[in-house]
């Protein structure tokens, strides 16, 4: 039996065909789970469901209200995250929630918990905001995200595929308008498309309940009305899905935990994968439960190190400069740097200005996870919504965006229209562009409010800022700098 969660506001059993397995109430003041009776009303999870039922059979849901009717319908991230577990606990295999947020600091809690789950073989369905903003959980890779389709002109299953949406990170398109109840029809809203999304993904689990989500992507594209491409590896459009890893690398340092979003269980440090290595590697994964392999090597990976890596049977994220690698054949998710001709933002807002402040730094690449993560750090406890930028991929790791560095050291107009709409989209309040100063030419055109020079040593930073040099702690960098808006305030 595939067990589907659906947290929502509490679905009414007699307007489905099958009741549901079980129905539970997430309780708003000690988020305790308590089981609870359904009301006789016609309520968005009813309505949920029932376009589920309406293009899948055999449905066992497991109903998870997180809503206070008493409160105006209230609900809140911990709820959002109690129900989750609580659909683990009871043995889903597909969760459905139709609601997500848009607030920064929410972010990275609901990521720690959807990357977990997922790390499970959990998938998660979710629909993106009706507000066009970015949402959270929905935008993370480890959740096919749908909106709904524009016109109603089409099947009523209907769905397609999106592959370039580099904002919200979008999987599907999806039909919302759906005859559910005596001719009563449902809204055009995203909501009501995830469902169509849902029933799919739902049908294919029950002919092979093992599938990952990346082996759920490669059969939901097979049906997709419209798809470019149907083969499998293509990798996803962020590295946003680490869960427990183990890092393979030429570096010479390990990340430390303190500037990583994710839990790092082991670090190898080689040159080449070799025999011995290669042993080393399955020692490793015996001993601890990871989820993913991140390989990051300062040259090219030979096809060799590449097919070994792809017989691991764990997602993968190659940080190497690997141009030509286009895909890897594999069933789990994947990530390589992009190149610039993959990085490409609509040209629909002509030559516009960024209104946030930007602040460039120019960093030695191997401290840029440090200085990066520090910055972020201090202005995430601050309640600034940092968007932190590089073309130093290990600005990855603490959930940075990579960007080629043809586009951000060449393409001016690529940038701004990229900030302006990721600003608006995302309610960011400071963008922060981290880049190699040891690189020749590495002075950005790109206008910003503050550039910057920093190197780290003995945990002092030294900061240069035009022709004026300062030593701080490197844990006072982020005041520093929200200091220089202060005085230009002031």
């Amino acid at each position: 039996m595939i067990k589907l969660a659906l947290i929502d506001d509490g679905v009414v059993d007699s307007y489905l065909v099958t009741k549901c397995y079980a129905h539970y109430k997430v309780n708003n003041d000690i988020l305790d789970k308590v089981i609870c009776a359904s009301s006789n009303e016609i309520n968005h999870a009813t309505k949920c469901a029932m376009i589920i039922e309406k293009y899948a059979t055999n449905v066992a849901f497991i109903d998870i209200d997180i809503f206070e009717k008493e409160k105006n319908q209230l609900t809140n991230i911990d709820k959002l995250i109690s129900g989750i577990e609580l659909a683990y606990e009871c043995g889903a295999k597909l969760v459905y929630f139709s609601l997500g947020s848009i607030y920064f600091q929410d972010r990275e809690k609901l990521r720690r918990c959807v990357n977990r789950f997922a790390a499970l073989g959990v998938i998660f369905v979710s629909p993106d905001s009706n507000t066009n903003n970015i949402t959270y959980p929905a935008t993370f890779s480890t959740v096919l995200s749908v909106k709904s389709h524009e016109t109603s002109q089409i099947d009523s299953d209907y769905f397609q595929i999106i592959d370039n949406d580099i904002f919200f990170g979008t999987d599907f398109i999806a039909n919302s308008i759906h005859s559910i109840w005596k001719g009563n029809t449902t809204e055009r809203c995203n909501s009501f498309a995830a469902p169509v999304i849902v029933a799919h993904v739902y049908n294919i689990l029950r002919k092979n309940s093992t599938l990952s989500i990346t082996g759920i992507r490669t059969a939901l594209r097979s049906q997709s009305k419209v798809a470019t491409d149907k083969n499998t590896g293509c990798p996803t459009k962020k590295l946003d899905w680490l869960y427990c890893s183990i890092l393979i690398s030429d570096m010479l340092q390990v990340p430390e935990d303190e500037y990583i979003y994710f839990r790092l269980c082991s670090f190898l440090q080689t040159q080449f994968i070799t025999e011995s290595t290669i042993k080393k590697i399955y020692s490793l994964l015996d001993g601890e439960d990871c989820d993913s392999i991140i390989v990051c090597f300062s040259r090219d990976l030979s096809d060799i190190e590449l097919a070994f890596i792809q017989s691991l049977k764990k997602n993968i994220a190659i940080i190497s400069p690997n141009k030509k690698l286009c895909r890897v054949h594999t069933d789990y998710l994947f990530y390589r740097l992009p190149i610039a001709e993959e990085w490409s933002v609509p040209n629909i807002y002509g030559d516009i200005k960024c209104d946030e402040p930007v602040v460039k730094i120019a960093v030695e690449s191997n401290q840029a996870l440090l200085i990066a993560a520090t910055i972020y750090r201090y202005l995430f406890s601050h309640e600034y919504n940092a968007l932190v930028l590089s073309d130093i991929p290990s600005v990855l790791f603490m959930g940075g965006e990579f960007i080629p560095s043809q586009i951000l050291r060449g393409d001016i107009d690529a940038i701004r229209r990229y900030l302006y709409c990721i600003n608006n989209l995302g309610y960011y309040d400071i963008d922060i562009i981290v880049f190699d100063s040891m690189i020749e030419g590495t002075c950005l055109m790109l206008e910003s409010d503050v550039s910057l020079e920093i190197t780290v040593q003995k945990g002092i930073a030294q900061i240069r800022n035009g022709v004026v040099d300062v030593q701080i702690p490197l844990e006072s960098i982020g005041e520093y700098i929200t200091n220089l808006f202060d005085k230009s305030e002031g």
